[in-house]
């Protein structure tokens, strides 16, 4: 794997919307994600595959800073270019950022289901902090999973 991973721009945000759409029964759309870029308290990192020509943007991370917090709103990896480590090489900056900003905790939420991110939270400290019952619009759990920096 080499990835780069680096602050989304604006023109990421039809890539964003791209991946998205391919990851989330229920993506977010591209206002949102455009608000966020913009925001002083959002990040949205894109990790971009450099290996491939071109170096595509084939995912990113995208969270909230919020009162010593860090909010993980979206993980995603085009499916394309899953189980190469960019969705690690995301998190790696998220927690980077966390740090650097004095962030206490980071926290989120996964599908249940979703083992492979499970496993990949887990790698960096996260653990189960709880469940939310039927979350997702397909009734699914979502598991909640913190860990404090």
């Amino acid at each position: 794997m080499t990835a780069r991973v680096r602050l989304a721009t604006d023109d990421d945000l039809e890539r964003i919307v791209q991946i998205s759409a391919r990851c989330f029964s229920h993506p977010w759309q591209r206002e949102a994600f455009a608000s966020d870029v913009a925001r002083s308290w959002t990040r949205v990192h894109v990790a971009e595959a450099t290996d491939v020509p071109g170096a595509p943007v084939v995912g990113f991370v995208h969270y909230w800073l919020v009162a010593g917090e860090v909010q993980v709103m979206n993980v995603a990896t085009d499916p394309s270019y899953r189980r190469r480590g960019h969705a690690r090489a995301l998190v790696a900056a998220m927690m980077d950022e966390a740090r650097r900003t004095n962030s206490e905790s980071v926290l989120l939420e996964v599908r249940a289901t979703n083992v492979s991110a499970i496993a990949l939270y887990a790698s960096f400290g996260f653990a189960q902090t709880g469940l939310r019952e039927r979350y997702y619009d397909d009734g699914e759990d979502a598991v909640l999973m913190a860990v404090r920096l």
